[in-house]
């Protein structure tokens, strides 16, 4: 008895903590003066967060019928005393030791109102042989027989609820469900079966629980959830009215929303606490309008066949109604299962009485559990007291081989206690025919084995459930884009077209190499630059092919770059060799030491494509820098919405990452920069030669800045736009066209112009002012050319002539100026 005397110290400390909390003494049935009178500890919540008190008409008229038979606890009458639990933890236990306590002996335990305050009760009352039924409890925590020893449960636990609600997802092919969750065990554990289901069946979902104490307005924006439209209740009545209510504020109504919410609310529990809110009764309906509501009650479809207890469903309801306006509480849906639950009670306690009467060794094992000495006096219920374990074993063993037919159906326990079920109802919130708001019961659920059925009834249909077609689950269609294909035609056509140019001047380098104005400007050199604007305008064309599966989008990914790259490497390199002959001509005090051919500047343009690709080839070899395809959001157009039920389709692009895409792109790019930057030094160095037909530097310094501008475009188009394919492809392809077209243009218009005016290339150093640096000449001709340049005796036109004719002096003396010249 040492935790007895535990638990009744706690009770003292709640006592003093809490205050004491009024009985609630019911009018009892009149007693007879033969009968002895038998009490029911009642424990249901009057007060707090869920309320049980309708159950109590219930329970009396149980209790009049009982007492009614003569031939049901014949010699006893059972009455009750009923307290608040105030469905709180340490109430409910305060309220049970108030009765243990009280003078009376208490022969069972009906109670305590719901599942908060049942389970600590649940767990001590065995300590006392105290057997215990609770009609308005159903947390899954209360499945436990180790803990709970002498408890039973009229309703079938919470987590029955998962079956239905896993039936009407894939009835309704809902993929994705929001759970609003009150942080209560009773919610708790239902939500995480349900979760277990649906991800079984594949089914999303969002979950966001909050604290009993703060309310589901604590979750702020995070209620809700932009995309979710069917959304799970589990919480008790009030909270859910506050969560309907911003429901209501955010317009989500049928048809685009609807929500799941449990059944065993009572019939009209959204106007029970409207003044808590600031949402009107009918702004609470516009939303419930079309929600589903489940309910794990078991319930016998013959509304008119005689129970048990001698009446009817449809007789009982009668009584109750007309009792619940005398008691003034409100109505509880949980009060049927009350009605049958003392019922369950009063057929053991009476089992357990002709027990006593007619097998002499329970009695005489009762009497020594009592330590009576006596053993010939007749040991009867009223005898027993809470130390007494072999009542109580009667009692529980009666009660586990319960099986009546009651107003709820049938009625039996399974070797947890808890009630069996067989199917499981599901509810419609609707207008009715006379334009009043209540539930409609539509269809059921097997309570076991294949939960995906959902079986109409009542004449109902997908089409009387849903008449604006079935509520859409919010889960968004994925539509993978690409570059659209007429942005592809028009850049293919454009990159074609520029290649056909690229074919033309290179027609025109061959067909014209020995032209005195073509030869000047190496053509061999001109034919690699070509080749090299040729496969940049080729990479045009990869950049903007659509591509709709991760593997065409990996391979592109690896391509594209290393195209452009290969192409850009080869022309620019090339134009930059001839720069830098150019430089070292006109800025070298002794360039006869070496002259500078084309197959020396060949084998520098050699280097650069061989560094460039070794470089592409180190990021290939490399993991962490080989791109790939991911599918990612479009952010230029993320998704959007259609129809009145607001189909979603989300749109994704392959787009092309690594895990070092910063050093991929640094790879690609910084070497280009550095030729760039070698490039801008020279055009810098050479802006003041201008000798038209030894080169042409003019061109060349402007297409120079031109492609560095461009080249900072595609390094921060790279950077910044890699998921914006769309923007990303017409930006970087455009880039190349204008630059791959500039450099052509810039370095073959001006040389078809000059050959369709000349074509003989006699005119080649006509019209041209001189002003060049005399460091660029031979040393050993270095005065001569000096005296040319600073004659005052001849005009400008005199001094070209001039010098011309000792740069032929020069060439007869093996000196080649075709090799010197750009």
């Amino acid at each position: 008895m040492s935790l007895q005397l535990i638990f009744l110290c706690i009770c003292a400390l709640a006592s003093i903590s809490h205050g004491s909390f009024p009985l609630v003494y019911p009018q009892p049935s009149a007693e007879s003066s033969n009968a002895t009178s038998l009490y029911l500890a009642v424990m249901m919540s009057f007060n707090g967060t869920f309320l049980s008190s309708g159950t109590i008409p219930g329970i009396q008229i149980a209790l009049d019928l009982i007492n009614e038979q003569e031939d049901l606890l014949p010699g006893y009458k059972l009455h009750y005393i009923a307290l608040d639990s105030r469905c709180n933890h340490t109430i409910a236990l305060d309220s049970l030791f108030k009765q243990l306590i009280s003078d009376t002996q208490r022969v069972g335990v009906i109670g305590a109102g719901c599942s908060v305050a049942t389970e600590p009760t649940a767990e001590i009352s065995h300590y006392y042989n105290i057997t215990q039924v609770s009609c308005a409890s159903s947390s899954h925590n209360l499945a436990n027989r180790v803990k709970y020893k002498a408890y039973f449960q009229m309703l079938p636990s919470a987590i029955n609820l998962v079956p239905a609600i896993g039936a009407i997802c894939l009835r309704y092919r809902w993929r994705h469900i929001g759970i609003i969750a009150q942080d209560e065990n009773l919610f708790t554990q239902t939500v995480g079966m349900l979760t277990t289901l649906f991800l079984s069946e594949n089914i999303t979902w969002g979950l966001r629980k909050f604290q009993s104490s703060d309310g589901p307005t604590s979750l702020g924006k995070n209620l809700f959830e932009t995309r979710e439209r069917i959304v799970f209740l589990a919480m008790y009545p009030g909270h859910a009215l506050t969560v309907v209510c911003e429901a209501y504020k955010k317009n989500r109504v049928y048809p685009r929303y609807t929500f799941i919410i449990y059944g065993w609310y009572s019939p009209t529990w959204w106007t029970s606490s409207a003044s808590s809110i600031d949402c009107s009764r009918e702004e609470i309906e516009s939303v419930l309008h079309y929600s589903i509501a489940v309910l794990q009650h078991q319930f016998g479809t013959d509304r008119t066949q005689s129970t048990i207890s001698g009446i009817s469903y449809d007789t009982y309801h009668g009584m109750y109604d007309k009792r619940l306006s005398s008691f003034g509480y409100r109505y509880s849906t949980h009060n049927i299962q009350c009605f049958d639950g003392v019922w369950a009670f009063a057929l053991a306690l009476n089992q357990t009485i002709n027990d006593l009467k007619e097998n002499e060794t329970l009695s005489r094992l009762a009497q020594e559990s009592e330590g009576w000495e006596d053993t010939e006096t007749e040991f009867r219920i009223e005898n027993a007291t809470y130390k007494n374990n072999v009542i109580q074993q009667m009692m529980f063993g009666h009660l586990e081989r319960t099986n009546f037919l009651g107003i709820t159906g049938n009625v039996s326990f399974t070797n947890i206690g808890i009630r069996r079920v067989n199917r499981l109802r599901v509810f419609q919130y609707r207008y009715t025919g006379n334009n009043t708001f209540g539930t409609v019961e539509f269809a059921s659920v097997p309570a076991l084995g294949n939960y995906t059925t959902l079986e109409y009834y009542n004449g109902e249909s997908d089409s009387t459930v849903w008449p604006s077609q079935v509520p859409y689950d919010g889960v968004a269609e994925i539509e993978i884009v690409s570059v659209p294909i007429p942005i592809s035609v028009v850049f293919s056509l454009l990159a074609g077209a520029g290649m056909i140019f690229g074919v033309i001047c290179l027609v025109f380098v061959i067909v014209y190499k020995k032209n005195k104005l073509v030869r000047l400007t190496s053509p061999k050199l001109n034919v690699l630059i070509i080749i090299g604007s040729l496969i940049m305008y080729f990479s045009v064309i990869l950049y903007t092919l659509p591509v709709y599966d991760s593997f065409g989008r990996t391979l592109l990914c690896n391509l594209e770059p290393r195209v452009f790259s290969l192409g850009y490497t080869l022309s620019f390199s090339t134009i930059l060799a001839k720069m830098w002959r150019v430089y070292y001509i006109f800025t070298n005090p002794k360039p006869n030491r070496k002259a500078i051919k084309d197959w020396h500047l060949s084998l520098f343009v050699l280097a650069a494509v061989s560094v460039d690709l070794l470089l592409l080839g180190l990021l290939a070899g490399y993991k962490g820098g080989r791109p790939e395809a991911y599918l990612v959001r479009n952010n230029e157009n993320p998704s959007d919405e259609r129809g009145t039920l607001g189909y979603i389709t989300d749109y994704y692009v392959y787009t092309c990452d690594s895990h070092e895409h910063s050093i991929f792109l640094g790879i690609i790019f910084g070497f280009k920069a550095i030729l760039q930057v070698a490039a801008l030094f020279l055009a810098f160095g050479i802006r003041k030669v201008k000798v038209r037909g030894l080169n042409d530097s003019k061109f060349v310094g402007l297409m120079v800045y031109i492609s560095s501008i461009i080249l900072t475009i595609q390094i921060i188009v790279s950077v910044t736009l890699n998921h914006y394919q769309f923007a990303f492809s017409i930006l970087f392809g455009l880039s190349i066209i204008i630059n791959t077209t500039v450099i052509l243009g810039l370095l073959f218009f001006p040389q078809m112009v000059g050959v369709y005016k000349d074509p003989e290339g006699k005119e080649v150093f006509v019209g041209e002012q001189m002003k060049v640096k005399v460091k660029t000449v031979l040393t050993s001709n270095e005065g001569a050319v000096s005296n040319i340049v600073s004659s005052p005796f001849m005009d400008d036109k005199q001094k070209i002539e001039a010098l011309v004719q000792k740069i032929n002096e020069m060439q007869e003396n093996d000196v080649d100026m075709k090799d010197t010249a750009t």
